[in-house]
């Protein structure tokens, strides 16, 4: 609920990995929003400022401006290899994970969640990846 109204009837699952709306995502946990131009041709993708992410385009027509909600736990983290590029800034322990905020390009810095075993400091070089899936297409604010 929102002033009144009703954002989204769902199971909690489905609220926090496909939330309606931006104010949904926000409400339900931490997540990242990212914006950009949805790509339909071939496999669909966001593409965005910093790079092409993959993503279930939904009912967006090509080309439609959009926002995709992505939780830190759902963007993978490495050293090296595919991915987006970028530079950790700053993190924070904990426990079974390290949220990591990471600047991917020079006004934008996403949030993503690596496992217990990766250490990372500030300054270092990271790969960023976006399995098929792991966002949400937002609903356009009511």
């Amino acid at each position: 609920m929102r002033a009144g109204r009703v954002e989204q009837i769902a199971g909690p699952m489905e609220i926090y990995d496909r939330p309606a709306t931006r104010f949904v995502a926000g409400f339900v946990g931490e997540t990242n929003f990212i914006e950009g131009r949805l790509h339909r041709n071939g496999a669909a993708a966001l593409i965005t400022e910093f790079g092409r992410i993959p993503c279930e385009p939904g009912n967006l027509p090509d080309g439609a401006q959009a926002t995709l909600s992505v939780r830190p736990e759902r963007i993978g983290v490495a050293r090296d290899g595919e991915g987006i590029a970028g530079v950790v800034e700053n993190f924070v322990f904990r426990g079974e994970t390290t949220l990591l905020r990471v600047r991917v390009a020079s006004n934008i810095v996403l949030r993503a969640a690596a496992s217990h075993g990766e250490r990372h400091a500030i300054g270092d070089s990271v790969r960023l990846s976006f399995p098929p899936g792991a966002g949400a297409l937002l609903a356009e604010e009511r």
